[in-house]
């Protein structure tokens, strides 16, 4: 038997940075991303596969191996081997083009088939697809000085989005308190508020904090509140064994007082919010939430129908005061942290399982087209 053909089929390799692999086989776990990183080992061995951590796919003891950080179930510890490459790559770090081509050239299966997104070729792309625009606000690239006086001459509270980040970073607020003043905010480990006399005073701050940095403008959703925290959404959506697309779970997150971003929010499941913070009906709710269904499947699909095939998505969204509802961003590594906060431990672990069903249903499909 060779050292390939002892390992339990597909082996998923999953791309994380050197700082994981290192704390894992240390034992010194972050306890934030750890109850992540156990339920996926987990679920590789509920379902039998092959299941490691790396963070380069190149290693020592040959062009064709990875060092990999798995855990071992007998000793209930993390340990570290020498793998054949992955049959599928689970990527939950930046990658870059030349990884994928590498992928792509010795028939590695992605996934995703896309490692990130870039904010503003996800608008533009997605503006092509007619039966969704209408979920979208309005959303202009930032070149230069008059482009931002343009769009804050018709918007009287404005968000600048990084093309690129998660996590609420690089996104920052901008209100017109009267005809000469102008507010901003933004959060950098805290809420950041300032007051600015025109528009040159405010490029100053924005060129401090987006240092160089593309980034697009885009209008404010009037966006449910309780209170005056914001509330947003994050829906899980992942496709399962069968390849079949599910929504996990969809998380109302509730801001901080007065942030422009959800980050280090409260969470709830979708219908406790709707009923026990905004008091609606039972009949409302299963409305709203018919709405909610249609709005997450056709946005999955356009994104695929533009990008590929994705394992899962966490897609963010607003509703406003009418009801309406609005497209924020997807994102292709979602931490699910607000679906740890609002939903029990079954639905948590059961985000973690159906990656590993999919990348069974993938490497299925891929042996089956070798055969025809």
């Amino acid at each position: 038997m060779t050292p390939y053909k002892r390992y339990k089929r597909p082996i998923i390799g999953v791309y994380v940075n050197r700082a994981t692999t290192r704390r894992l086989v240390n034992g010194d776990y972050d306890p934030k991303s750890y109850p992540r990183i156990i339920s996926l080992a987990k679920a590789s061995i509920w379902e039998h596969t092959t299941l490691y951590f790396f963070s380069r796919l190149r290693s020592r003891s040959g062009k064709n191996s990875v060092t990999g950080t798995y855990y071992d179930k007998f000793s209930r510890t993390w340990k570290q081997k020498t793998f054949p490459q992955p049959d599928i790559l689970y990527s939950r770090r930046a990658s870059s083009i030349m990884l994928h081509q590498y992928l792509d050239k010795r028939g590695i299966i992605r996934f995703n088939a896309q490692p990130d997104f870039n904010k503003w070729k996800v608008y533009e792309r997605l503006h092509a697809v007619t039966a969704i625009t209408h979920h979208f606000p309005k959303t202009v690239q930032y070149n230069n000085k008059s482009d931002l006086i343009k769009f804050l001459d018709s918007e009287k509270e404005v968000y600048l989005k990084g093309h690129h980040g998660g996590r609420g970073n690089w996104i920052f607020r901008v209100r017109k308190m009267s005809e000469n003043k102008l507010a901003y905010s933004y959060f950098r480990d805290k809420l950041q508020t300032g007051l600015v006399n025109d528009v040159d005073e405010l490029l100053l701050e924005m060129e401090r904090f987006y240092v160089g940095r593309p980034f697009l403008m885009q209008s404010a959703i009037d966006m449910i509140h309780v209170g005056d925290s914001k509330v947003d959404f994050r829906a899980e959506l992942q496709r399962d064994g069968r390849g079949k697309l599910k929504i996990v779970g969809i998380a109302a997150r509730i801001g901080i007082s007065g942030s422009p971003i959800t980050i280090h929010s409260s969470a709830y499941p979708i219908e406790v919010f709707f009923k026990e913070f905004l008091y609606y009906s039972n009949e409302k709710i299963d409305r709203l939430m018919s709405r909610i269904k249609t709005f997450l499947f056709a946005i999955y699909t356009a994104i695929e129908k533009t990008y590929g095939t994705f394992g899962e998505i966490g897609i963010d969204f607003g509703i406003d005061k009418e009801h309406n509802i609005w497209f924020i961003e997807p994102n292709s590594k979602s931490t699910k942290i607000s679906l740890m906060k609002a939903y029990d431990k079954k639905t948590f672990n059961q985000a973690f399982l159906n990656p590993v069903q999919f990348c069974k249903y993938l490497y299925k499909q891929k042996i089956r087209k070798r055969r025809k």
